[in-house]
């Protein structure tokens, strides 16, 4: 048996709201889960690779950095949002559709693949125009336009990084290619695709 949660494990975690209601209502919803997620990845040393928050479900892609499980980050995560969430609704019952699912990733393309899908989810799905102008995705820090610290983002972008790749003379390193816009072209070319699979679904699933 394969032993999904050790240290350096790489996961897709995501989850939606029970019967696709939504999870997040109004702007402090986003950024309470936010505070809740910097907390809890902070105290189970989980790094945060990239993030988007929908009106109901979310994305994580996370690496577990010690011995500490990321399934106990998960149930505190969800469990405090729950009880956040039901007392300023005046809901009850269960918020999530069911426990969390977590993916393990296991190739380095499936790795970039996802972070793309991820960072595409909100145009896909058509509440932005273009990815980058979502906010509750953590795209706009990938692209340099915003300072957030919540990620690692390293571990993606220094696969684009075109200088790690030159001589670093004058005249290459006056050429090269930040990774930040090399990464903003790989995202768009894969959500042409990514696109594609969408509209497909809408044919061969229920």
């Amino acid at each position: 048996m394969i032993k999904k949660y050790y240290q350096g494990a790489i996961h897709h975690v995501y989850s939606r709201g029970a019967n696709k209601d939504l999870i997040f209502k109004d702007e402090q919803d986003y950024y309470y889960f936010l505070k809740r997620l910097r907390f809890y990845k902070e105290k189970y040393k989980i790094s945060i690779i990239c993030f988007v928050l929908m009106p109901n479900h979310f994305h994580l892609m996370t690496k577990q950095l010690n011995d500490l499980p990321l399934f106990r980050m998960m149930q505190y995560l969800l469990n405090g949002y729950t009880l956040y969430f039901n007392k300023k609704y005046n809901h009850s019952g269960c918020l999530f559709e069911s426990k969390f699912k977590a993916i393990l990733v296991d190739k380095n393309e499936y790795l970039l693949w996802l972070s793309a899908y991820i960072h595409t989810n909100s145009s896909v799905a058509n509440l932005a125009h273009k990815a980058e102008d979502y906010k509750w995705s953590s795209y706009v820090d990938y692209l340099g336009t915003r300072n957030g610290t919540l990620c690692d983002k390293e571990i993606i972008l220094s696969q684009f990084d075109s200088e790690l790749d030159s001589d670093l003379d004058s005249e290459s390193s006056k050429d090269s290619e930040s990774a930040e816009s090399a990464y903003k072209k790989f995202v768009e070319m894969a959500s042409v695709e990514i696109k594609n699979r969408k509209d497909l679904e809408k044919y061969l699933v229920d």
